[in-house]
């Protein structure tokens, strides 16, 4: 551990005051909560942590050596400001005196000298000197690396002790992999130490951390931090997961156990131990974590010395039982603690999912041989061990078991080891009691124990212990005396076989120490032993000697690398046959007493097979290497290799035998039976050839006499093995003459005859030599015949090598030649037709021989839009509508070779075809006779089709004249002269000017007319069929303001997108005179107005052209009328004779159109045009004198215009008038 800002008695004041170890309440922060639990307080459960990265390696991190600071020393709580003494008291009851049990020997001066066959430090050398005391030295190896940590730096070498990274400030890798202000600040800004390293040898990644300063609550929440770091990869010199976990209690003294449910964390409370587990599967892969810890209280003696507690920490291949609790182990020394001297087991159940589940529960108490654990130390409780040189003593840490507490799980036992310091002789001088706890499923006990202490005058003290995969032990720790041993790192061990709780194997020097430390009691405070993976025999220890200075080297029971490995062979089937597989089925056992490591299987595969399969292993040339890995003592594992046996084995090796050999090793361990660490296997070779003939004749059916046809003769071998010395027979009958016009063979081989005939039977043998298991050899045999001929061939083939399966060497077929006749089709027709008129095809079928066609048909679909009209054929006969109803068929007979015969076919193209329609007529001849070439049997003919529609038009007027002002109705006409279908048909009429459009209907009244300009009306008739008319009534209204005898003339225009063959009838016109008629009448009124010196008359005439009666029609018996036009009236004069005399009526006005003549006392008004429903008034004002009575005055109208109602042209108004004075 490393130097505490603030003193350790104060962390256990903060601590006593947050957390009570008796309190029941859940604590609830921003980092984790206390579950309740019905056993005891807790667990702690905290927050996800998120992980950090270094994006440096840690190879390439810049080196930050720390100043030098002294430690003010472990806070070990009450009753050690002063050193304690005792009465001497009783040795050891488990004492080891000697370092051999064959010797007694006692040396004032030991010289650590070896006996029986622990070996001397196979890999030795400096380690890393820390800058602070105590330096706190540990290490774990891995496959390829030993990692040391000290306070607080980190180095990493390889395992020859090549430096490859470091030394390297430990907090330099959460300055890489983390930024300021995210949760990492205390882990990057403080370098704190009590450094640990551990290789997790299931994930193959190492484990590192240090603490910030325990005693001050940094975090967040009042939080104390805990930097924890996993290696990424393998290779702990490339990149790391970082993480700072807040943890809710003070810590101190951290150690670490590996369990393959979490990374499990004992720390030093003060009066209190805690029991940390950490999500390791998260921190595997950098992803946020959590952890759930317990603390439990342990008090204190007499003296208050208060206990430490480890975690188990997992070695080997083995994991735990499924399920198995982290169990954390703590002495307790009965003088001080009460009760049995002893050892309690607490197991850390940890449940992620449901964390109210996890418990951390005493399970066992063991107890042990009696130990002391008072040193008597003065002046102060650290000054125990002497030193040459100086009266500095140093720390022997008596008061607690020593990490790791290592774990393995054999196959019939789990088992733990660990040490502590204690006194040997009951004279105080230090000696390692090491324990070894096994359970066999009934909880833990002690197996064994002892105490090394030879008496020499040598103190050994701050060991750890370790197990290796065998079951050996073995103990590394410092060594010193107050008079000629100066600190040293020494190490002894026992072998699974010697006798139990003894240390028999002697004592080695890894380094001696040549200087004592001076200026402070602090010691190491822990070492480290570690087994290596890759063989799980060679220790790796590290420890503190001399004034601070650490070593790091290796050693090893070489009887733990002795495997006896046995391999035995089989192989199947045996005989096999070329062709085949044969497996291989390799059994590689280790009939122990060591596990092997680094296991591997080879075979190297004999010449002549190739590779199908090997699980697990690599082929190198045929060489094959299988990586077993670990094997453990008596388990064996199986390896199948299948290899592929050429069919052409036996061809190349004429013993017909494999022979096969395998071997077994382990590397870096030594075999004590090598003999059968090798098998053979000898298998003999068959041959089997599945020959099979298959025949393939053509044509399927018959050939035309005259004609070539073949057989295709296949032979496969069907294997597995080649077949050699291949013949095939063909054998060729007919009962009239056929001829073989060749022979060919694919790929190889030679046959005869390859030509004979005219003959009724050839045989055929060819030599085929030698054919390979999978393939095939074809013989084509090209046969003819000048006449019908019904050829029958038989192959058979054969070979000397064995064949399974006879039933297929013989294969049959034959070819049938017939008559053949080839018949030729050919069809002429228009390349044009109108739709609507007749199309013509004429088809000639021609015998081009050799041979009569019998049966000759000839058939021909019409197309669509073609109607039957008539057939005629110079042979046979015709029918239409057979099959169907567009079909002609055409029975012609049997038609001689050269001979023709020709059809001629007659219809009728729809009208409404529409242009543009290509139509295909289809003529096919057959015949019973066999036809050499198809390809002439069918012809098609297409014929386009085009439109052409004689459209004409033709109009009526009505009625003729018209009068102006009234309705014309013209009749227009279409009429299709054909042929063929008008589609769209448009009459556009052009309206002559003093015309207004009225409507346009069909006839059935239905409007088809639109004005689509001024004076343009289109009428949309639709599609006319050939010969079929549409009329269309097409009604104007004439201007009424038409002079009489203007003659209006109109004109009409068909048109249809369908092409018109005669344009010139496409237009039709129409004149109409114009006559005009008025009926013209006169509506006349008097009225007064009172006068000087007498009245006025007033006369108002109004002349209509419009529908009415004169205003005083209802008080007229027979009042005037009149209805008005039609056309406008022109040239009106109106005459009106006044009463009385000039005298008596004085004219005093008149309206401007009128006149009034005195002599004649008349009044004329004119006006040149009244338009129909118009009319105009004229006004008369006269002064009436003297009395006159009544006046009775008739006025007349006439017009140029013709009106056929004179009646109403004339009107009178009468008035009673009392004059006044005047003549």
């Amino acid at each position: 551990m490393t130097a505490h800002l603030i003193p350790r008695v104060l962390a256990v004041t903060l601590m006593a005051a947050s957390l009570p170890m008796t309190s029941a309440l859940a604590i609830t922060s921003s980092q984790g909560t206390v579950m309740q639990s019905g056993r005891e307080p807790g667990p702690y459960v905290s927050q996800p942590f998120a992980a950090g990265r270094t994006t440096t390696p840690l190879k390439k991190l810049s080196h930050h050596p720390s100043a030098t600071r002294v430690d003010p020393g472990e806070g070990l709580g009450r009753g050690h400001a002063s050193a304690t003494t005792k009465t001497p008291g009783a040795k050891d009851p488990v004492l080891q005196t000697s370092k051999t049990l064959a010797s007694a020997t006692t040396k004032a001066a030991p010289s650590f000298d070896a006996g029986q066959e622990l070996t001397a430090p196979l890999v030795s050398f400096a380690g890393q000197t820390s800058p602070f005391t105590p330096p706190d030295p540990n290490g774990d190896v891995g496959p390829n690396h030993y990692v040391q940590m000290v306070n607080s730096q980190i180095q990493i070498w390889n395992k020859q002790g090549t430096s490859l990274a470091g030394p390297t400030n430990i907090n330099v890798l959460w300055q890489n992999g983390t930024t300021a202000g995210t949760g990492f600040d205390q882990c990057r800004n403080q370098n704190a130490g009590d450094p640990i390293v551990l290789y997790d040898q299931e994930a193959d990644r190492f484990m590192i951390s240090q603490f910030t300063n325990p005693n001050s609550a940094t975090g967040p929440g009042g939080t104390f931090p805990m930097c924890i770091a996993y290696s990424q990869t393998p290779d702990p010199t490339q990149n790391w997961f970082l993480y700072q976990f807040n943890l809710p209690r003070s810590h101190d003294y951290m150690k670490y156990g590996i369990w393959p449910d979490g990374l499990y964390m004992s720390t030093y409370e003060g009066g209190a131990v805690g029991a940390y587990a950490f999500d390791r599967g998260q921190m595997l892969s950098g992803s946020p974590a959590t952890f759930q810890s317990f603390s439990v209280g342990v008090g204190g003696g007499v003296d208050g010395r208060e206990r430490r507690i480890v975690p188990a920490d997992w070695d080997g291949a083995n994991p735990p039982p499924a399920g198995a609790p982290n169990p954390f182990a703590m002495s307790f020394d009965g003088a001080f603690d009460g009760g049995n001297d002893r050892i309690e087991i607490r197991s850390f159940h940890v449940d992620w999912a449901t964390p109210a589940n996890t418990t951390f529960t005493l399970t066992d108490t063991v107890n042990t041989a009696a130990f002391d654990t008072d040193l008597s130390c003065t002046p102060t409780f650290r000054d125990c061990i002497p030193q040459p040189g100086t009266t500095q003593k140093v720390d022997g840490i008596t008061n607690r078991l020593m990490a790791r507490l290592q774990y393995r799980n054999f196959a019939d036992h789990q088992a733990m080891v660990i040490n502590q310091t204690v006194d040997a002789d009951g004279a105080n001088r230090a000696g390692v009691r090491w324990y070894e706890l096994r359970n066999t499923g009934a909880g833990w006990s002690i197996f064994q124990q002892g105490t090394y202490a030879p008496v020499d005058g040598v103190h050994r003290w701050m060991a750890a212990a370790a197990m290796d995969g065998r079951g050996d032990i073995a103990l590394g720790y410092s060594a010193s005396d107050g008079t000629t041993t100066f600190p040293s790192l020494a190490y002894t061990a026992r072998s699974v076989n010697d006798p139990l709780g003894s240390m028999p194997q002697g004592e080695q020097t890894m380094t001696a120490g040549t200087a004592f430390q001076a200026g402070s009691n602090r010691w190491g405070d822990y070492a480290g032993l570690n087994v290596d993976p890759v063989d799980d025999c060679t220790y790796w220890l590290t420890g503190m000697h001399d004034n601070g200075l650490t070593t790091i080297g290796s050693f090893r029971m070489p009887s733990c690398l002795q495997s006896d490995l046995r391999i035995t062979k089989t192989d199947s089937p045996d005989p096999v046959v070329a062709g085949q597989d044969l497996t291989y089925t390799l059994t590689a056992t280790n009939d122990g007493p060591a596990t092997a490591q680094a296991v591997t299987v080879t075979d190297v595969l004999p010449a002549g097979v190739s590779l199908v399969s090997a699980p697990g292993c690599t082929n190198a040339a045929g060489t094959l290497t299988c990586a077993v890995g670990t094997l453990l003592p008596a388990q064996s594992v199986v390896i199948g290799i299948q290899v592929h046996v050429p069919s052409n084995f036996l061809g190349t090796n004429a013993s017909g035998l494999i022979t096969n050999t395998a071997s077994v090793a382990a590397a870096n361990q030594t075999d004590p039976t090598p003999g059968n660490n090798t098998a053979t296997a000898t298998t003999t070779v068959l041959a089997k050839a599945d020959l099979a003939v298959t025949k393939v004749c053509k044509p399927d059916t018959t050939a035309p006499a005259g004609t070539e046809a073949f057989c295709d003769i296949h032979v496969d071998n069907l294997g597995p093995s080649d077949a050699v010395t291949v013949t095939l027979t063909d054998v060729l009958t007919s009962s009239t003459p056929f001829s073989v016009t060749g022979v060919t063979v694919t790929p190889s081989g030679t046959c005869a005859p390859t030509a004979a005939g005219p003959a009724t039977a050839i045989t055929i043998t060819c030599d085929l030599g030698t054919e390979p298991a999978g393939g095939r050899t074809t013989v084509r045999v090209l046969v003819t015949a000048a006449d019908v001929a019904e050829v029958n061939d038989v192959a058979t083939v054969s070979s000397p090598t064995p064949d399974p399966v006879t039933a297929n060497n013989q294969a049959t077929g034959k070819v049938v030649f017939t008559g053949s006749a080839d018949l030729q089709v050919t069809k002429t027709g228009p390349a044009s037709v109108v739709a609507g008129t007749p199309i013509q095809y004429v088809v000639t079928v021609t015998n081009n021989g050799p041979s009569r066609a019998v049966g000759t048909v000839v058939t021909d679909r019409l197309p669509t839009g073609v109607t039957f009209v008539s057939v005629s054929t110079t042979v046979g006969t015709c029918t239409y509508g057979q099959p169907t109803g567009h079909d002609l068929t055409c029975n012609l007979g049997n038609l001689n070779a050269g001979a023709s015969a020709v059809v001629t076919v007659n219809g009728t193209v729809a009208p409404d075809v529409t242009p543009g329609t290509i139509l295909v007529n289809e003529a096919v001849v057959s015949s019973t006779t066999a036809d050499p070439d198809n390809a002439n049997n069918r012809v098609s003919v297409p014929t386009g089709v085009t439109a052409s529609a004689d459209l004409r038009v033709t109009k009526t007027d009505s009625p003729d004249p018209v009068i102006a002002g009234g309705l014309l109705t013209w009749t227009i006409t279409a009429t299709n002269g054909g042929p063929s279908t008008a589609t769209s048909v448009l009459l556009t009429d052009t309206l002559p000017a003093g015309v207004t459009f009225v409507s346009g209907v069909d006839n059935n009244g239905q409007t088809v007319c639109t004005l689509v300009q001024t004076a343009s009306v289109e009428c949309a008739v639709g599609t006319l069929q050939p010969s079929q008319t549409a009329t269309v009534q097409l009604t104007v209204r004439v201007d009424p303001s038409l002079d009489p005898g203007t003659v209006l003339t109109n004109s009409v225009v068909v048109s249809s997108p369908t092409p018109d063959p005669v344009p010139g009838n496409n237009t039709a016109t129409a004149g109409t005179t114009v006559n005009t008629r008025a009926d013209v009448w006169l509506d006349k009124q008097a009225s007064k107005r009172s006068g000087n010196p007498s009245p006025t008359l007033i006369y108002t005439l109004v002349v209509h052209n419009d529908t009415g009666c004169e205003t005083d029609a209802q008080s007229t018996q027979t009042p005037t009328c009149g209805t008005g036009g039609p056309s406008d009236a022109r040239d009106i004069v109106v005459t009106d004779a006044l009463p009385l005399t000039n005298k008596k009526l004085v004219v005093q006005y008149v309206s401007p159109q009128c006149t009034y003549t005195k002599a004649t006392h008349t009044v004329r008004c004119t006006s040149a045009n009244v338009p129909a429903g118009a009319s105009v008034t004229f006004v008369i004002e006269s002064q009436v004198s003297g009395s006159v009575g009544t006046i009775l005055n008739t006025a007349s109208v006439t017009s140029s215009t013709p009106d056929l109602t004179l009646g109403n042209n004339t009107n009178a108004a009468s008035i009673v008038m009392k004059g006044g004075t005047g003549k």
